[in-house]
């Protein structure tokens, strides 16, 4: 678990290919946690049409596989720089 997080399933290789069409990676996560009070949660998607997506703090071209590039229908786009020490072990330049 070089993340810290189990990858259960999910297309996550990256030489996945149909024809000359690549097949874009999809990792598949587990995360589990316990509410003290359901009624406080924070739901998924959307409640209404017409919500904003506010983007904070520093941002760059790295957008592929947000909400924003879902809403557009944009695949591609740089990946993620991983930056912390912590992926450094799995990281190759």
């Amino acid at each position: 678990m070089v993340l810290g997080i189990p990858v259960t399933g999910g297309n996550v290789s990256l030489y996945n290919q149909t024809g000359s069409t690549p097949i874009h990676p999809s990792p598949v996560v587990a995360v589990l946690g316990k509410l003290d009070d359901v009624a406080r949660r924070t739901p998924s998607g959307w409640r209404e049409d017409g919500q904003a997506i506010y983007l904070l703090g520093t941002t760059s071209a790295e957008l592929d596989g947000s909400e924003w590039s879902n809403l557009r229908g944009h695949l591609g786009g740089l990946r993620r720089k991983l930056t912390s020490p912590r992926n450094a072990p799995w990281v190759k330049s």
